[in-house]
Order: structure tokens, then sequence, then C-alpha cells
């Protein structure tokens, strides 16, 4: 299940799938070179419809970037070349403070290109997609596939309007102005990331979605947004546009309390996982909270080396609210029993995305709040398929109660270095 919302800023680790619009406006100017080092590659675009064309399924012009030369593609801002086989958008960039208003406050690095070639209003539907050969993201980076609506060809700073779609990397430090977003998890990106845009001439309305397979299928589209309002010409923009200066991830946990007889235990035989612990929190924060309201969040990795993460629930991977039959599987969700709080999976897969292997082995998390009252919530989760670290190093083991904000409001707790020696032959405990 795809969950759209309004976006807002809210700290987390996830890449966004972004619905972005601009209604008519003006643009102010005020930008400047930028140091800021970035390469990202554009592979191919087609359109279909409109000038170029009747809308059949048949692209009327293809770009695959193969001969060397730019045109018909121009510079906006920054700086883009053409050459083995893609188009790339490059530093440096050209810095805008505020990103033109959509993120107020931090400045972005731009590179944009626009196609020459004009769409018209009452010229007939278009689709239109560009597949994106950079498939990784870093926190702060921006790339976007967009129709750019302008009232006066000849006056290039005045009224437009803007929709499109884009892919980024954000941890609720900023928010790009955009219409509507939905989380996707980069281990679900099997092939390049594929935007596309389809006007339809009849109601004046683009619709966006995005592949994460090459195009073979595509997510669910946003909702119809309005074009061609208070302008008729168009133009195609691609754009990388990343933070100038991003500013780090926010932690997973901040503020949070020590996650209390905690113990993960690996089977080497079954290749199984089962970690619990205990967190302590003010009784307010323990009783209103509701696993099956909010979800959870656990991260398990090497103390000494995060980059070594053995278990990683978080984000846009984090386990997520709803009773059975909401996720991927039919009995994938929460049950309750009093004060117990399960969630199967069955389906080995998670929302929104439900990639084959996105739950990580996850079978169940066991949450008790029968003692939320004196400010405790217990956590027990089990995995399979889930391979034993061939070091013995201490474990850093982290539980958040609820998706985006519950780490960064501290409804959260953490072991930071829990012992590991092996119990048996196909045995390995850790403890703090």
């Amino acid at each position: 299940m795809i969950t759209r919302t309004r976006c807002v800023s809210r700290p987390a680790r996830r890449w966004l799938v972004t619905l972005a619009g601009v209604a008519l406006a003006t643009w102010l100017g005020g930008t400047w070179a930028s140091a800021a080092v970035f390469d990202f590659r554009v592979d191919r675009f087609a359109v279909d419809g409109n000038v170029f064309g009747p809308l059949d399924g048949v692209p009327d012009r293809v770009d695959d970037f193969s001969d060397g030369v730019l045109p018909p593609w121009f510079v906006v801002y920054g700086t883009a070349s053409e050459h083995d086989g893609f188009l790339h958008l490059t530093s440096p960039g050209t810095h805008v403070p505020d990103g033109f208003g959509a993120v107020p406050g931090l400045p972005l690095d731009l590179s944009e290109v626009y196609y020459s070639y004009v769409l018209s209003d009452g010229r007939g539907s278009f689709t239109a997609t560009a597949a994106w050969d950079s498939t990784v993201l870093g926190y702060g980076d921006f790339n976007h596939f967009s129709l750019f609506g302008y009232v006066d060809p000849t006056n290039p700073l005045g009224a437009y309007e803007v929709v499109g779609v884009a892919v980024r990397y954000i941890g609720g430090a900023f928010q790009p102005l955009d219409l509507e977003s939905v989380s996707i998890d980069p281990a679900t990106i099997t092939g390049q990331i594929v935007l596309r845009i389809a006007f339809d001439d009849a109601t004046n309305t683009v619709t966006v979605s995005l592949s994460v397979d090459g195009g073979v299928t595509f997510l669910p589209p946003f909702t119809p947004v309005s074009f061609f309002t208070g302008t008729s010409t168009a133009v195609f923009l691609l754009g990388s546009d990343p933070l100038a200066d991003p500013p780090p991830p926010p932690p997973l946990c901040a503020g949070g309390t020590v996650l209390r007889g905690t113990r993960v235990v690996f089977n080497r035989l079954h290749h199984t996982l089962i970690a619990r612990g205990k967190l302590a929190l003010a009784p307010s924060v323990a009783t209103g909270y509701d696993p099956a309201q909010d979800g959870a969040q656990l991260r398990i990795e090497d103390s000494a080396s995060p980059a070594i993460v053995l278990v990683d629930l978080t984000g846009a991977r984090a386990v997520p609210a709803g009773s059975p039959g909401s996720g991927c599987g039919p009995r994938d969700g929460w049950v309750r029993r009093g004060a117990t709080f399960t969630y199967h999976n069955q389906s080995n897969a998670l929302p929104p995305a439900c990639a084959a292997g996105s739950a990580r082995g996850l079978q169940l998390l066991r949450v008790s709040t029968r003692r939320a009252a004196a400010g405790e919530v217990s956590i027990r989760a089990r995995f399979r398929d889930t391979a034993a670290p061939d070091l013995l190093a201490p474990l850093h083991v982290t539980a958040v109660l609820g998706h985006e904000g519950a780490g960064a409001a501290g409804r959260c707790a953490s072991a930071p270095a829990l012992g590991c020696v092996r119990t048996g032959p196909i045995r390995i405990g850790c403890s703090d």
C-alpha cells in the first residue's frame, strides 16, 4: 500500500518520490557559481504525442544521448554535457539561495537543461519519460523531470508554472516544495529510475509516476494536477538540484534512553535471529504508544563499524502500522491481545513497494505495553535467514516506538555495546 501525504518536515532517512508543483509565479533571480561536486546521468528521453505526432504508444521523438552533441537540449543552469551515451548533469552548478523558495534557508546547486521543442496547449495529449542511469543518491540529492510552462517566451524572467516528478534523499532537515510524496526503499530499485509525465489535453491535467525497474512497471501514479492554467506553451526540463551544503542526517534516536535487558541470539544452524529488550520511557510516552497505529523501527549494527548492519527496519523500511491485510500479504499486520501487540509478516516484504525480501526476514515483532503505566515497553523480534556475524564484535541495538519523527522526539532507546560470545557450536549470544 502506498501512502500519499502532504509533506511536512519530519526526521527520517529515506528516498522520496515527489510530485512537485509551482503555481503561476515570477522568477526572482539571485544565483552564483558553486563548488559542490556531482555528476548525474540520464540514459534516455522519449516523448509521444502533442506537437510531435499522435499519442499512439510509439514514441515520436527519442534521444538516447549517443551522438555526443547536447542540442536539442540547452543549459538553463549549471553544467551539462553529452558523452559516453549519457546526458551528464554535473558540477559546477548554479548556486540558488532557498532553492527559489523550495527549501527556505538552504541553498541548492542547479544543473538543468531544457528540450528546445515547444509543447502547446490544445495540440493533443502526450506522454514523456526520462530514464536515469544514476540510481544512487547521496544525502541532500534531488533529481527531477519537469514540465515548464511560460507566458512569454521572449521573457525568461516572466511568469511561469511547473509540474514534475522527482526523486530525492532527505532526512527531515529540509523539505522541498511539493504537492505529494511517497517513500521508497532504495533496496527495491532493480533497474534504471524512469520518471514519467502524462498530459491529458481534454482536461488540462498532468499525471506523473515513477518506475524503479527500468520502466517494466510503474508505481501507482500521483493525483492529477492542473496545467496550462495561465500559460499555453511549455518545455521539458531535466535537472539535478542537490543541496549545496547538506546538513548531516538526523540520528535514528535522539535523546532516547538506554535499552535495558537487551539480548540478541543467533542460531547458525537455523539462520535465525531473536532480539529483545525493554524501553524505559516517561509513562505518558509509553501509555500513548499504539504499535498498530504508529508502527516501529529496529536497527542492529556493529558498534565499531556502523556500515555493517545486521538488521535495518528504519525509515522507508520501518515496520508499518495496520491490521492484517494492510501489508504486502493477507496476514501481514498487527494483532492485539490485551496489552500485547504482535506484528506478523509472512510475505517477507514491506509496503509501499512490497519488493521481495524487503522485510529482511522479519517473522514477527512483539510489543508488550503491560507495564506502560510505569514507563516500560518490551519488544521481541524474530528473523529468519539472517546470517550471524563472522566476528564477535559488540553490537549496537536501537528501537524506536513509531515512524518518522519518533526517534527525534526521544521515543526510543539504544543499547550501544552488547558483548557477543559463542554459547555453543551453533549459537552466538549478545547481551549488555
